[in-house]
């Protein structure tokens, strides 16, 4: 199993991975990168990988009827495993037809391959525990360019069975300043095929990822006129319950279908 795993990472993944960045480096120089890539995303690593995840994981996706039509949303997911942001990515690209972007921890690029895969999303990675100036500029002007960022408030994938880790409030400091909506998700089954103790992934396993109802931010902010500590958390707090409460839905169906 170990050799299959390093034959596809060596040979397939990691080549394809870095042919198709080293593409995007010339096509930046050129001036042409915004509409290239948004070519190769949509017509080659899209539906690529996730026709692999289909076959190889199983991947359902529900709840696609609570994509917002206004493309400057913050996603809030668990943080099951690394591969989480790949699988989401894909997924949002496939049924959403856009192009997502990722906040994760720099931690996240020390492993190449996964390194490799998170490229295609184009991440922002933050140094620390909070989000520093840059960071949250930069995710601002994600939203002003009308795209999504997905963000994981757990910062490490968290031991999985549904325990989750306490959110940071960066999220809530970027959804108040920029007034965009939250629209919170979930992603079952990572942590079995390649969770925090995971030496090598997994080629098989059953993945679902589910879409919530969207958190308007007039909603989630009404009465605030300071956005002070005691605010921050309850509103950390609320999406992290949102968040866990679709997890449970889908473990609560999956362990249903087991019975039959």
């Amino acid at each position: 199993m170990s050799e299959k795993n390093d034959f596809i990472t060596r040979f397939l993944l990691e080549p394809l991975n870095n042919s198709i960045f080293g593409l995007r480096q010339v096509t930046k120089k050129f001036g042409y990168f915004k509409a290239i890539d948004g070519l190769l995303l949509r017509s080659i690593e899209e539906p690529l990988f996730y026709n692999i995840l289909k076959q190889n994981y199983h991947l359902e996706v529900s709840g696609q009827g609570f994509l917002p039509k206004e493309k400057g949303t913050i996603y809030i997911s668990n943080f099951q495993s690394q591969l989480d942001p790949f699988i989401i990515g894909v997924s949002l690209m496939h049924y959403g037809k856009i192009i997502p972007q990722h906040v994760l921890p720099l931690a996240l690029g020390v492993d190449s391959m996964i390194m490799n895969l998170v490229r295609m999303n184009q991440a922002i990675f933050i140094r620390n525990a909070e989000m520093d100036e840059e960071a949250l500029n930069l995710c601002s002007n994600v939203l002003v360019e009308d795209r999504p960022l997905i963000i994981y408030p757990e910062l490490n994938p968290n031991p999985g069975n549904g325990k989750m880790l306490p959110f940071t409030l960066d999220f809530v400091r970027l959804a108040y300043i920029s007034g965009a909506t939250i629209i919170p998700m979930a992603i079952l089954g990572t942590d079995r095929v390649y969770g925090p103790k995971s030496k090598i992934i997994s080629l098989k396993g059953n993945i679902k990822i589910r879409f919530g109802e969207p958190l308007e931010n007039k909603k989630l902010f009404s009465n605030t006129r300071t956005l002070d500590y005691r605010t921050l958390e309850k509103v950390s707090k609320k999406v992290q319950r949102k968040v866990k409460n679709i997890w449970s839905d889908l473990w609560a169906e999956e362990e249903e279908k087991k019975r039959y």
